[in-house]
């Protein structure tokens, strides 16, 4: 029987991997909006929605978006990228918290106004509201309440607000009808002050009961057995699942969440052992690359974010700077996020209250530079630094442990994509202290071997007979939906000579794109935002126009009442995570095979259609139809039309109708009638000859609210959405 040790071990690891995956990760896409994290929402007085971004700002004027950036050479742009908060004041004035600072938007000219806070700050605006005395109150992050009385005027530090330590940190505030002032901070205090004749009187502090927010563990603590279970059956060699007998029994399910000594050490294992294995992995020259073409810019961004937290933590001012233009360089993205995210938490751990991660270009290479402004290195003594196991004398003199593995592992990645890192004091003549951490990375990709670059159908220079006889298919056309833009980046690269791939973050943009461009067969992900994999499913199967698209759904075992759920809305087939390529890829060439058989596309008969002399035959099934059709286009703009007046004109009972109709187009009677009209007011709309309520009117709709609630449901866009697209 093996020690007990290894699933001690596992546990602290695991509990690293719960807590660090309950984070929402940074995904941005090529849409409309300039990102897809939104942080706050606003209309303005003229009717304007404006959309506040985790990267940028954004204006709807109901039928297109225009956003707006950050610009360091630009004054009359807003302060930063990160949009935290909006707000419309009695004046009809649109004001803007960045992460940086205030700005006021400026309807004439299109451009924003920014104000200078007290003492130089650029504090964090979390919320924004205004007073019975028409001044807007600003709350910041860490700095404590301000306010302004009027655009032209300067912002006043509001102190009867911020006597305790406590009320440096606004995250929300509040003026009630009474005039008095409600604030939260970012953990566990509510707090209201009694405000007379704008200031304080008196405050009153509501703490909660339910203490660290820890809930991300405790709802782990099932996931975290499976995953133990998954791990210890897990044949690396393999690849297969082996039977682990695991006595489940003898782990305590009353293990302590809330010890915060376990779940720092635990963090600190799991990182330690990650790096010994990538550095075993190096030395056994096993480490494989895969290099893509990347943004440097965007790519480093989304590590700088995670950081962010903790600066704040900490009280640490932390800066990214980088120029405007794109940097694209070649790297393996997961590879280079450890030497960033190393070289990041580095600089956390040895500076006193500075952190700058700084992106440049030169003719020849891309330069990242990680700045702080701790002890630097000891007469400038840096040859030795990304040794391994190698720690500086500074490190024990301020008492900061480390292992000497991580930046050696630094160098050793950044070297294998072709780069050089380096290290020295700090000397740009503003501090006297402090150490600069460099990566240069080449350009291009010629410093690569082949088979280091990550292979795309556009290289197979020489492609297999297998390939050979699939290259047919790459007609087809298929659409990933998943939230997660690296699912559908690797079903793509693995499958990407065989056909021609879409993507669609959730079911709600891939119905739109299923409504406008034809598509073979859809891949969705079942657990999605905005519209999840079975609601998707559900639209494409009741609509005539794609309901005979196949979909392949992906869920987990675990995930019973999906499979049920999808089963019974018409799901073609299911494939659980981690799914294998090859059942994919066949499950795919299966799928539309049958599709199109039944279409008559492999028979011939089709391509003979127009030699073949038709037998003009008529069935019962084909005269009920001519009659029912005869019977809805007499009354498609009759709104008072119903199944009594069918029954009665057709000349069958309801319930036979309602057989017959269910027998011949596989819906009820009523949904057939709605769709024909829907879709007849579809090609109004697309006609442009009359407005969208003479539309509703003319096929039968006398309540615009209803028509545009159906409309939307069948296709996935309301009317003004719809004539905009078309």
């Amino acid at each position: 029987m093996k020690s007990p040790i290894k699933y001690v071990i596992l546990v602290l690891c695991l509990l690293w991997q719960v807590q660090s995956k309950s984070q929402t990760g940074h995904f941005y896409s090529s849409g409309r909006l300039s990102s897809s994290l939104i942080t706050c929402i606003c209309q303005d007085r003229y009717g304007f929605i404006w959309v506040g971004t985790e990267y940028g700002l954004n204006k709807f004027d109901g039928y297109r978006f225009t956003t707006y950036f950050h610009s360091r050479n630009d004054s009359t742009t807003i302060n930063d990228n990160e949009i935290s908060t909006l707000f419309v004041d009695r004046d009809g004035r649109l004001w803007v918290g960045c992460s940086r600072g205030l700005v006021s938007y400026d309807y004439e000219h299109d451009n924003f106004r920014r104000y200078t806070f007290p003492d130089g700050l650029t504090p964090r605006v979390n919320s924004l509201t205004d007073d019975s005395r028409h001044r807007l109150l600003i709350g910041t992050a860490g700095y404590g309440l301000y306010s302004i009385s009027s655009p032209n005027r300067h912002i006043d530090y509001e102190s009867q607000f911020n006597r305790r330590q406590s009320d440096h940190f606004y995250s929300r505030i509040h003026i009630d009808r009474q005039g008095n002032l409600w604030r939260s901070d970012h953990l566990t205090t509510f707090t209201k002050f009694t405000v007379k004749n704008g200031q304080p009187t008196t405050f009153r502090d509501y703490l909660s009961t339910c203490g660290q927010p820890m809930r991300y563990i405790e709802y782990g603590q099932q996931l975290l057995i499976v995953c133990m279970y998954g791990i210890l059956s897990y044949d690396y060699h393999t690849g297969e699942m082996k039977d682990a007998k695991l006595d489940l029994s003898q782990i305590d399910r009353n293990i302590s969440m809330e010890d915060a000594t376990i779940d720092k050490n635990a963090q600190r294992l799991l990182l330690l052992v990650n790096q010994i294995l990538d550095e075993r992995k190096i030395d056994k020259q096993q480490m494989k690359l895969s290099c893509q073409e990347t943004d440097l810019t965007a790519f480093c961004y989304g590590i700088y974010k995670l950081y962010e937290y903790n600066a704040l933590q900490e009280h640490i001012h932390y800066t990214f700077i980088h120029p405007e233009n794109n940097i694209k360089v070649w790297i393996d993205r997961t590879q280079f996020d450890k030497v960033v995210s190393n070289l990041l938490s580095n600089a956390f751990k040895y500076t006193k209250d500075e952190v700058t991660l700084r992106l440049s270009l030169t003719s020849k290479s891309a330069v990242i530079e990680v700045i702080d402004n701790g002890n630097g290195f000891e007469n400038d003594k840096t040859d030795r630094f990304f040794e391994r196991f190698y720690q500086g004398k500074n490190s024990k003199d301020i008492h900061v442990d480390g292992t000497g593995i991580g930046l050696n592992l630094c160098r050793a990645l950044t070297e294998m994509l072709g780069g050089k890192i380096t290290a020295q004091n700090r000397k740009d003549g503003t501090v006297t202290t402090g150490a600069v951490l460099t990566v240069s990375l080449p350009l291009g990709k010629d410093h690569l071997k082949t088979e280091e670059i990550e292979d795309t159908p556009a290289q197979h220079a020489a492609p297999s007979p297998h390939a050979t006889k699939k290259q047919a298919n790459r007609n087809l056309h298929i659409l990933v939906v998943d939230d997660d833009i690296e699912i559908g980046n690797y079903i793509k690269s693995e499958l990407g000579s065989w056909y021609k791939f879409s993507y669609a973050p959730n079911g709600r943009e891939a119905l739109k794109l299923l409504l406008t461009q034809p598509f073979d067969l859809v891949v969705s992900d079942v657990i999605m935002p905005e519209m999840d994999g079975i609601t998707l499913l559900r639209s494409i199967k009741s609509n005539t126009n794609i309901s005979d698209i196949p979909v392949i759904l992906l869920t987990s075992k675990s995930e019973v009442q999906y499979r049920l759920e999808g089963l019974k809305r018409g799901a073609d087939a299911f494939l659980a995570k981690p799914f294998v390529m090859e059942e994919l890829h066949v499950t795919i060439d299966k799928l539309v095979d049958n599709v199109r058989r039944l279409r008559g596309k492999f028979s011939g008969a089709q391509e003979q259609e127009d030699k073949v002399e038709e037998v003009k035959v008529k069935g019962n099934n084909d005269v009920l139809m001519e009659k029912i059709m005869k019977c809805v286009n007499e009354n498609l703009s009759n709104p008072d039309f119903d199944m009594e007046m069918m029954t009665h004109e057709v000349g069958i009972s309801r319930a036979q109708l309602h057989r017959k109709m269910k027998e011949m187009t596989g819906i009820s009677t009523s949904e057939f009638v709605r769709n024909l009209r829907l879709e007849q007011a579809a090609r109004l709309i697309r006609e442009k000859k009359i407005n969208i309520t003479q539309v509703a009117y003319s096929v039968g709709f006398n309540n615009q609210a209803h028509f545009s609630t159906v409309f939307k449901k069948h296709f996935g866009m309301t009317p003004t959405e719809y004539a905009g697209g078309s």
